[in-house]
Order: C-alpha cells, then structure tokens, then sequence
C-alpha cells in the first residue's frame, strides 16, 4: 500500500505536539519505519510538512482558534493535528496548491474514526483560505502591538510569549524584534565537515552534490533545506560530516585553539563543541 505522507506528518504532530515527543526522534522514527521503497523526495515531504508545522504552531493555533466555537484544546488530537497541517501546506508552502492542502486534509479526517469532523475542517481550512492567507495573524485575530506588544511579537515570529518577554527585557523591544526578525530563515540544517577523515575539497564537492550550500562564515559549515535521515547517508557512515549548528562551529573558532592546547568543555552534551575541538587540535 502507499503511504501517504500526510498522514505520516499528522501522526508524527499528534505525538509530538499532543503527547510531548521529541521532534527529531519522532521524525527519525517514522522515517526508519517506512519501506525503503520511499523515496527521497517523499521522505523530504514528510520531514518539510512537520517541521514547518511546528516553527508555525503559535500562528497556526491562533488561526485555527479564530475560526473555532469551542477551545482548540476540546479538539480530539488527531483533528487539531491535521487542522494545523492543512493551514501550514496553506499558508507556508508555496509549494503545495491550495485545493490539494485543503482536499487531502480533509481527507485524512475522513479516513480516521473521526470522520464525523471531516466537514468542520474543510470549513475552516476555506475560511482561511479565503481570508487568512496574505494578512498577518495579529491583524486577523485583531491584536494591537501596541497594547499588546508581547503578544504581536509571538504571533508575528511565532515565538512563545515567554521567550519574547525575556528578549524585551534585556534587550528593549528594537533589538528584540531584530533578533526575531532574523530567526525566521527558511528552515535548514547545518553540517559540519570532519577535516580529519577528508580534505574540505573533497567533503565539499560530495555535500554539493547532495545539494548543500557552503555558508559564508565558517567553511566547514555547509546548509541544506528540509532532507531526510541524514544518518543513513554514506558521508554520515563514514564520519565526514556531522549535524551541527555553525553558532558552535563560531564558539571553537572564538577561542583560537592550536595543538598543544588543552581544553575544559565544562557543558559537553552530547559533545558537538568538544568534536569540532579535537579536530582544531588534529585529534
């Protein structure tokens, strides 16, 4: 049978957004328990689908309590899972056409012992359609940012409220819009080159081909957009990349180790930093 990677998404966003599992293992997981038949490109689908659901939740949730009688929170988590998954294929998928993120999600109801609820979900995934799509969340809900500045910012950046207050705190409002402003990259993950197992050449031109982008600052960072399990890659296997945030590649490069040095990693876990140390100290 096919499996449809909707599907997989809104089981992966049930458990991880109704049952607190982790992303990254939930994502791993599902992916490992599909058939090898599945291609890349659906398994990139899948993975796109629930991660750029989650980095729009707050927004999503706003959206779908909008168009709601009752609390989202009443909504049976599957439901609530698919609902947030067609407003994210809606709103933030320019590659996905709108009647497909509205019919499969609706289907995706229909086939599930909720059926009955099928019809509440086209309806607010066509509300939304019609109204929701190009205005910004504040002004859909009707938010002033002026009188509610913490609130306007979290909904604008999808930000939790919690976090934008600290921000605002410390930093003042400007600097903190700033801040938010630059997280809202498209989503992507940054892979760092082992030098020790291959010249930077050589690593660089197999990452090419998988198309990854050499970053500007550090060079053995490289970025690619929404793929897979990137631990079932052969460079993976053979120890030639890692996945790894070039904020920490930036932290090792600040403290200018040579060999001869000895470091204290006084927070190592699992140990990103301290690999990329060993390396700058030619292991």
């Amino acid at each position: 049978a096919m499996i449809n990677m909707r599907r997989e998404a809104a089981l992966a966003l049930e458990e991880i957004l109704s049952r607190g599992g982790y992303s990254s293992l939930t994502v791993k997981k599902r992916l490992r328990a599909m058939p090898e038949s599945v291609g890349e490109a659906e398994r990139r689908f899948f993975t796109s689908l629930v991660y750029t659901t989650l980095e729009h939740t707050i927004s999503i949730d706003a959206i779908v309590g909008h168009y709601m009688k009752t609390p989202i929170a009443k909504l049976k988590p599957y439901v609530l899972s698919c609902l947030r998954l067609g407003l994210c294929q809606l709103r933030y998928m320019d590659g996905v056409p709108p009647h497909a993120a509205i019919n499969e999600t609706v289907k995706l109801v229909r086939s599930s012992p909720f059926r009955g609820l099928a019809g509440l979900v086209n309806a607010i995934l066509r509300r939304a359609q019609k109204e929701a799509l190009a205005i910004p969340v504040t002004k859909l809900v009707g938010i002033d940012a002026e009188k509610e500045p913490v609130r306007a910012l979290s909904l604008t950046y999808d930000m939790p409220e919690w976090i934008v207050e600290l921000w605002r705190r410390d930093y003042g409002q400007e600097q903190a819009e700033r801040v938010l402003q630059r997280m809202q990259t498209k989503s992507r993950v940054c892979l760092r080159a082992n030098t020790l197992k291959a010249d930077l050449a050589y690593i660089k031109e197999r990452l090419k081909a998988r198309g990854a982008q050499q970053s500007s600052l550090m060079e053995t960072a490289f970025y690619i957009e929404h793929m897979g399990d990137v631990s079932t890659w052969k460079e993976y296997q053979d120890g030639l990349i890692a996945v790894q945030d070039e904020s920490s590649l930036l932290a090792v490069a600040a403290l200018e180790v040579r060999p001869g040095h000895r470091v204290l990693d006084m927070c190592a876990a699992p140990g990103g930093k301290a690999t990329e140390l060993g390396a700058k100290l030619n292991g």
